[in-house]
């Protein structure tokens, strides 16, 4: 099975059975923007990451039906306001990149350009899911 997500409007999480090419809903997204789609197999999750303004909205949706929203604020993330210029700008998006034992691994790449002093930092972070502590793990600021 692969999973995908519109982006814009409604918005819809799919799946598509690559045995079939059968396409389902799994469920929509009320017109959320995410910005990265991590599967995590042993909890049979799909797990959102905000786009634009809102990087630190997670939401997790089960393939049950289950659901389960976070908001995480941009500056609670350590340093990922040095990758921007906060308040004047949105911020890099969060990727979601592994998901195990309660934890959220992310990833912050600044965008490049000759106005961002930031361009191309990199900062790497955990987030309990259960108590939304932020942790970094790994940064650069090449």
């Amino acid at each position: 099975m692969i999973y995908c997500m519109t982006y814009g409007a409604e918005g819809y999480l799919y799946s598509v059975d690559v045995q079939t090419g059968a396409w389902a809903v799994v469920t929509g997204l009320d017109e959320y923007d995410g910005a990265g789609l991590l599967y995590d197999p042993q909890g049979q999750l799909l797990i959102t990451t905000g786009a634009f303004s809102r990087p630190g909205e997670i939401r997790i949706f089960g393939l049950d039906g289950s659901f389960s929203s976070m908001f995480i604020p941009t500056t609670a993330f350590p340093g990922l306001t040095d990758l921007f210029d906060y308040g004047n700008e949105h911020g890099p998006p969060l990727t979601p990149l592994s998901y195990s034992d309660g934890w959220l691994l992310l990833e912050a790449l600044a965008r490049r350009s000759s106005a961002n002093r930031g361009a191309g930092g990199y900062r790497l972070y955990a987030v309990q899911i259960s108590t939304r502590e932020v942790r970094l793990l790994r940064f650069s600021d090449n």
